[in-house]
């Protein structure tokens, strides 16, 4: 408290007791610097990715003989840039002016975890059955109070078995190696319509005049980039009113409900003639032939006296030596007509002499 001038009296006195006195001026100056003690601190950086320091985290202890002032510090903010050991220096100045320093480490840390933001996302599987997807696609802005180095997803590859709803989860890691995650769901769709391919075919009618047909008849080797789940004809039977060439058209459908078409020609053919041992076929007059006496393999069948006329002949109509004509029939269904040569030999005149003597 006495620093700088004070004024002393002397007194002085001598053995027979006479005295005299004079003053002087003290000057009390302090000249000893400060005793600086620091310590080594680590610090946090905050959301914003920076932190301040205060000069007291630095100080531990420092003394002065008279009194400390201030205190100050070279470095008091740190951003992400100084991330690690950080050498600051803090200065102590006394109330007399006197001042020193000192130095100390400051680790800068950064152990707050990304922020992850994820958006849901829809993947269409392509001509092979098969999706690709990016992290990129996943994030919808992530962040972090620094940088950040890799984001990463659990699963980037879909086929025809992950269709519909897939949680997939979103890893962020800053430069300082903190990470995050978050889930979001991948819908795998499948909107690739079926290949259809076809092919002619030809069929005939059977004996009850009708022919029937399905779909795997008419489909010759259809795809689809994940699983066909049916096959759809749009007509199945036919009759003796869809003789010749006929169009159907063949759909195929897949297991995410996609739909193609495609034609093909069914050619309808009539009943199956009918079938003779021998094509020609002899009588005897005396025998009386009639229709039903012709051998044939068929219970249905209609006979006519020429390849084009639309009388057909009763079963008990008298044979004569020429050429019938078969066609089996069911209905207003017949067969094409088969030639059979009849041949009706007459009765042999008998031979030898008119009188016979015994």
């Amino acid at each position: 408290s006495n620093i700088g001038d004070n004024n002393v009296t002397l007194n002085i006195k001598d053995k027979s007791g006479n005295s005299a006195s004079g003053t002087a001026v003290v000057t009390v100056k302090d000249l000893i610097a400060p005793t600086v003690i620091t310590q080594n601190i680590t610090v946090q950086l905050d959301t914003t990715g920076n932190t301040v320091l205060n000069p007291a985290l630095i100080n531990n202890g420092s003394t002065d003989n008279c009194g400390i002032a201030a205190m100050t510090l070279d470095k008091t903010t740190f951003d992400c840039s100084n991330i690690g050991d950080n050498t600051v220096t803090l200065t102590v100045i006394d109330v007399n002016g006197n001042s020193a320093s000192k130095t100390a480490t400051i680790k800068v840390e950064d152990q707050l975890k990304p922020i992850v933001i994820t958006q849901n996302i829809t993947a269409d599987l392509d001509a092979s059955g098969n999706a690709v997807i990016t992290a990129a696609q996943i994030n919808n802005g992530s962040t972090d109070n620094c940088a950040i180095d890799k984001i990463e997803i659990n699963k980037t590859s879909f086929n025809c078995s992950n269709i519909g709803l897939n949680t997939v989860t979103l890893t962020v890691t800053d430069v300082n190696g903190n990470s995050a995650s978050k889930n979001a769901t991948v819908t795998v769709q499948d909107k690739i319509n079926p290949i259809v391919v076809t092919q002619n075919i030809t069929v005939q009618l059977d004996f009850s005049g009708t022919s029937t047909i399905n779909a795997d008849q008419i489909n010759n080797g259809s795809t689809d980039n994940c699983a066909i789940d049916k096959l759809i004809l749009d007509k199945t039977t036919f009759n003796c009113d869809n003789l010749g060439d006929n169009t159907v058209t063949l759909t195929v459908k897949d297991k995410s409900g996609n739909l193609a078409s495609a034609t093909a020609t069914v050619t309808v053919l009539p009943l199956s003639p009918p079938v003779f041992s021998n094509l020609t076929q002899e009588f005897c007059a005396i025998e009386n032939p009639v229709i039903s006496s012709i051998a044939v393999n068929s219970s249905y069948l209609k006979w006519f006296k020429d390849a084009s006329s639309s009388q057909t002949l009763s079963a008990n109509t008298a044979l004569t030596s020429g050429i019938y004509y078969a066609a089996n029939y069911n209905g207003s269904c017949y067969s094409d007509r088969v030639a059979v040569t009849i041949i009706v030999n007459d009765a042999l005149a008998p031979t030898g002499n008119a009188i016979q003597f015994m």
